[in-house]
């Protein structure tokens, strides 16, 4: 069996000085969510741009690299609903 595998770079972000990865920021909103950690922190993108985690998880704007896997799940959908069309 011939497998290509396509490499992904899974996005960065820095809180001050520490460099972070999606699952780590995710869980880091989630906690912010759940009170185990305070709101307010500053999120910085590879490319510069930042947002605020808010009391209630959510980030006050988008971040570069976030929506890799949305992407991801949204065409899926789509080629599943085509297909459940087409039968």
């Amino acid at each position: 069996m011939n497998i290509t595998i396509v490499r992904i770079q899974p996005p960065k972000f820095k809180i001050g000085r520490v460099v972070i990865n999606e699952y780590e920021l995710r869980k880091l909103m989630l906690d912010v969510y759940n009170g185990k950690q305070a709101s307010g922190v500053e999120i910085k993108d590879e490319k510069g741009q930042t947002a605020i985690i808010n009391e209630d998880g959510t980030l006050s704007t988008s971040l570069y690299g976030l929506d890799i896997m949305a992407k991801f799940n949204i065409e899926a959908f789509r080629k599943i609903k085509i297909q459940k069309k087409d039968k």
